[in-house]
């Protein structure tokens, strides 16, 4: 079992001095108070998203709520005529939907009044999922090289869209572009929810991570760290 840090909702918010412009600036927890979009809507998305992105969906649960609450989101699913594989390749390539449904699905079922909640699960996943191996390489290099990379990493987990990163001593600014998929509320909330694993994953602590919307297709992210 772990606990949610009562200070981690300011590492979230938009307090960082390098943020500024008349962007409206979502954190994790007000992305995840979006409304979600229509399944007809997701299941129209183009792309993929590797079964890495996918593969350890169920360690965080069944962590927390056993083997009962792995059941529960199959069967919520199956409910609404959709049948999750029994487990997904690393080496194999899904659709981009699956990504978001399953999310949605979870905090449905689990964290639908806890939002903090359901975000320290997904960094709690983030933490436990890489090797030891990788957080020995990630501790090494640290955020600044990895997000540095940013462009080259993103191939490796969807087949739609590029991002870019520009990297100034402990922030970065990521623009992620031309996909629909970078306009769903609760795929931003993700990716700004893994920018806090990774920044844990390298040994530092998070000071902000936020996103602004960059037009069609685009979405803009800044993180900082100590």
């Amino acid at each position: 079992m772990w606990t949610f840090d009562n200070d981690t909702y300011t590492h979230w918010c938009p307090t960082a001095p390098w943020i500024s412009g008349s962007a409206t600036v979502w954190n994790v927890f007000e992305l995840f108070q979006f409304p979600d979009w229509p399944r007809e809507r997701l299941f129209e998305l183009p792309g993929h998203c590797s079964g890495g992105v996918l593969r350890d969906w169920d360690g965080p649960l069944r962590d927390r709520f056993g083997t009962v609450g792995v059941e529960k989101v199959r069967a919520k699913l199956a409910l609404d005529g959709l049948l999750l594989p029994d487990s997904f390749g690393s080496g194999q390539w899904y659709p981009v939907w699956m990504q978001i449904v399953l999310t949605q699905t979870i905090r449905k079922v689990f964290f639908e009044c806890d939002t903090p909640g359901f975000c320290e699960m997904l960094i709690h996943a983030g933490r436990t999922s890489a090797s030891p191996w990788m957080t020995t390489m990630l501790r090494f290099v640290g955020p600044a090289a990895v997000l540095r990379r940013a462009d080259l990493l993103h191939p490796h987990f969807y087949d739609v869209g590029a991002i870019s990163s520009v990297v100034t001593g402990r922030a970065a600014e990521l623009m992620c572009k031309d996909a629909v998929l970078f306009e769903n509320p609760t795929w931003r909330a993700l990716q700004l929810a893994g920018q806090q694993g990774l920044i844990e994953l390298t040994g530092s602590k998070l000071v902000s991570a936020v996103g602004m919307d960059a037009g069609a297709g685009a979405f803009r992210m800044k993180v900082s760290w100590t």
